[in-house]
C-alpha cells in the first residue's frame, strides 16, 4: 500500500517542499500507529479465543489517517478545514474531506470552504493540501477546476488533492 508514497511525495515536493513534508508527517503517523499494535499471546479459553479472533474490529486506513492528522495538527501552525474560522492565516492549509463527495464535510463542502479561505487568507496562504476519501473527476472539472487553477496560477501557491482509499494514495490534482 505504501509503495507509491515516495513517488507521490517527490511529485508534490517539485511544487512545494512544505506540503510534501506535511503529507510525509501524516504518513509517518500512520506507520507509527501500525507499530503501536501489540501482539497478545493466544488465549486458550474458548471465550477468550473467540474474542481475540472475532471480537476486535479490523483497522481501517481512513480512520488511521484521521488519527494521524489529529495528532499532527494539535500544536501546529496550519489552517485546518473544516474547523474554526481562521483568526490567523497560516501559509499552509489542510483540508479534510472525509465523507461522501457531495456532503458538507465531503469534498464539495470542504472545497467551498477552502475557496472562501483562499479569499480571506490570500496574502498569507501558500500551500493547500486536501485529503479526500471520495473523488468525482467530472464534477470536480465542472465545479472546481477553474477556481483551483486560478489559485495555483500564482507562482508561489500550490494546491494538491490526495485521494485515500483502501488501496493507498493517489494525486488527483497538483498544480
Amino acid at each position: 500500500m505504501f509503495g507509491n508514497i515516495k513517488e507521490i511525495l517527490n511529485r508534490i515536493a517539485e511544487h512545494s517542499e512544505g506540503m510534501a513534508e506535511l503529507l510525509d508527517d501524516i504518513i509517518r503517523g500512520l506507520v507509527e500507529s501500525q507499530n503501536e499494535l501489540t501482539v497478545e499471546p493466544l488465549r486458550t479459553d474458548l471465550d477468550g479465543l473467540k474474542e481475540q479472533l472475532f471480537g476486535k474490529p479490523k483497522r481501517i486506513l481512513t480512520d488511521d489517517i484521521k488519527t494521524s492528522i489529529v495528532k499532527l495538527t494539535e500544536h501546529s501552525n496550519i489552517n485546518i478545514i473544516p474547523g474554526d474560522v481562521p483568526s490567523i492565516c497560516h501559509p499552509i492549509c489542510l483540508g479534510k474531506a472525509y465523507k461522501k463527495w457531495n456532503s458538507k464535510v465531503g469534498f464539495t463542502g470542504v472545497a467551498e470552504q477552502i475557496i472562501a479561505y483562499w479569499l480571506q487568507c490570500a496574502n498569507k496562504n501558500k500551500d493547500t493540501l486536501i485529503i479526500t476519501f471520495a473523488w468525482d473527476e467530472l464534477d470536480f472539472n465542472h465545479k472546481f477546476k477553474r477556481k483551483f487553477d486560478a489559485q495555483s496560477n500564482h507562482k508561489d501557491k500550490t494546491v494538491c488533492v490526495v485521494l485515500v482509499t483502501s488501496q493507498g494514495f493517489s494525486i488527483q490534482y497538483l498544480r
